[in-house]
Order: C-alpha cells, then structure tokens, then sequence
C-alpha cells in the first residue's frame, strides 16, 4: 500500500501547522509547569553531577527493600520509575550546565516532543484506519485525522503539556512512535520495522514504567481486531519480533 501524493501534502501541511502554532503559543520556560517538574529538574543536576546511575546500580537492593516501609511512598523507586526523563534532563545539563540556557533547550525539546507526538499519533490513526479498510478516500481521512490534531492543539491540556518537563511528554511521542512503527512493520511485513518498535517499547518502560502497559494493551487489541476484520494484514511474527525486541531491551538493562 503506497501513501498517495495528496496524502503526503496532508502529513507536511499537518506538521508545519503544528510547528507553526507551537512556535507561537509556547510559553515561557517554568511557566505553569506540574509540581513534579522542580524535582525532574534537581534530579537532571544530580545525573549531571554525579555517579547517579551508578548509585543506583550499587544500592538497588536497599532501595526495593525500603518501599514496604517509606511514607508516603519510595521517592527513590519514583524517580528509578522515571528515569528515562531524568536521564534525558540531566544529559541536556551536562552539556549545557546548570544554567538558563540548559531549561530553555529542554522546554523548546519538549515543545517539540509534543509536536511529533501529534503528528505521529495523526499519521498512526490515518494508517490504522486505512489498514481496517474504509469507503473514504484517503485524502479525506488524512484531512480529518489533521482536524482532529488541530483541536488538540487547540485544547488546555495540550498548552499545559507544551514545554512541561514531565515525563508524559517523551513518553506520548514513544508510544506513538512506537505504534506506528508496528503499523508500518506489519504493512511491509519488516522485522527490523518490528524490532524498532520492541526498543521504543522498552524505551517506554525506561521513561515511565506503567507506560509500557497501553503499548500491549494497544497490541493485543490490534491483533484481536486485524483477527476479525483483517486478516491479510495479520503478521503474527512481527508481533512476537516486537515483543522479544522489547525483553531483550530489557534483559540487557537489567
């Protein structure tokens, strides 16, 4: 199945919109952000200046032994369960030092995280739903997955997520990347397409634990649908590739 040229003009005219409106609706650095994001930001100066994953390396035992016990809850398995947002913080500190300049790169990178994310989720839908089989014309399917983008962009949680350094922001562009990515790997019948989709999984994981949990939710109820309306798409071994991409992820960051 070949995306037509008039559904490539929808995908770029969706993304320079996007970058466009982001571009001026994007507020100042810190400004409205979670309550979590002072603590991301401590913690990035910590990774920056420290042996942070060595420490944890070296006291996993005693910080899962302390979680029955800690009131209100292990701040420390909290912040292991995030650690790909502080890992992702903390090497924008490193180069950039704990200054200024360091929390306006990262806001403008989570803007822009935000963006893909949008598009990527666009762009997924438009796929699934051609994959499904539909009476529409592609065209229009892609001009109304743009519509549906736009008033997202146009809703408060987007503006509030915009340039927030929360770990949701990352961790929407995996996910949908990473849906797309087996989308596309069952299209073209690609195990590197699947394996791809397996690390941005695992990669889910290391950004947000409980993450990881809507990726197999999504694909287990992917294959029950392609099961019932569409079979000639159903590629089982990209399925199990993805899946032991990801646990490969794993075993070796274990």
């Amino acid at each position: 199945m070949q995306m037509t040229q008039s559904y490539k003009k929808v995908a770029v005219a969706l993304l320079l919109g996007l970058v466009t409106l982001i571009m001026i609706n994007t507020k100042a650095p810190l400004t409205d952000v979670h309550w979590d994001v002072p603590m991301y930001v401590y913690q990035a100066s910590r990774f920056a200046d420290t042996a942070y994953l060595q420490n944890y390396v070296a006291h996993a035992t005693e910080i899962v032994r302390e979680i029955p016990a800690a009131k209100p809850f292990s701040y420390e398995f909290w912040y292991f369960s995030r650690l790909g947002n502080i890992v992702l913080l903390g090497s924008v500190v490193t180069v950039f030092g704990a200054t200024m300049e360091a929390i306006q790169i990262s806001t403008g990178l989570y803007a822009l995280l935000m963006v893909l994310s949008v598009v990527m989720s666009t762009l997924l839908a438009t796929m699934a739903i051609d994959m499904l089989g539909t009476s529409l014309r592609r065209s229009t399917v892609g001009y109304a997955s743009a519509f549906s983008a736009m008033l997202y962009m146009a809703s408060d949680i987007f503006n509030y997520l915009a340039g927030n350094l929360v770990t949701e922001v990352p961790t929407l562009f995996l996910l949908s990347t990473s849906v797309w990515l087996l989308l596309k790997a069952l299209q073209k019948r690609s195990i590197v397409l699947a394996a791809t989709s397996g690390g941005c999984a695992f990669l889910l994981y290391f950004f947000r634990m409980e993450s990881l949990w809507n990726y197999i939710a999504f694909v287990v109820s992917l294959a029950a649908i392609l099961l019932w309306r569409a079979r000639q798409h159903l590629w089982w071994q990209g399925f199990v590739v993805s899946a032991f991409s990801a646990f490969i992820f794993y075993i070796l960051y274990a």
